[in-house]
């Protein structure tokens, strides 16, 4: 559910970026960060959790929160905030990673190999200022690695 974030502001990102080229970038900016957030925090949380439940809202939130703040009046003073989050998930996932790695349950380890290699792009993305080749064959790894494990642990669920 929380890929409905990318998938809206990704595809306004590629019909603004016909008009305006500095606000498809910072949609596709802000779509990432908002998912990289949305995603590390549900893997974070407990799959029995109650809190669980309010994150079927936030993607929708996040769709409209993430239009507000791509906007050309905010987006630039989100620079540094945008770069803290993206470094802060970037940790936050590889030492999730390399803790799964080592540890008997590897449930989640390509949930957070993903969520560690969409960060990397990200963060990739805005240190080169531009939307490279090798950021975006980063971001389809991750994505990969993602759908693989949404696909590896609905089938393990459903058995």
């Amino acid at each position: 559910m929380s890929f409905i974030i990318p998938l809206f502001m990704t595809s306004a990102s590629f019909l603004v970026s016909v008009y305006n080229k500095s606000d498809a970038i910072s949609l596709f900016v802000v779509a990432h960060v908002l998912l990289l957030l949305n995603c590390t925090t549900i893997m974070l949380i407990n799959n029995n959790s109650d809190a669980l439940k309010i994150f079927f809202l936030i993607p929708y939130i996040s769709v409209g929160a993430g239009f507000y703040l791509s906007s050309m009046s905010i987006y630039p003073n989100l620079f540094w905030v945008i770069r803290f989050l993206i470094l802060t998930t970037l940790v936050i996932n590889l030492v999730l990673l390399i803790n799964t790695a080592f540890n008997k349950g590897k449930k989640q380890t390509m949930g957070f190999a993903g969520l560690f290699v969409l960060s990397f792009s990200t963060g990739l993305m805005l240190i080169s200022g531009f939307v490279s080749a090798e950021s975006l064959l980063l971001m389809a790894l991750g994505y990969i690695c993602c759908t693989v494990y949404v696909y590896k642990n609905l089938f393990s669920n459903l058995k």
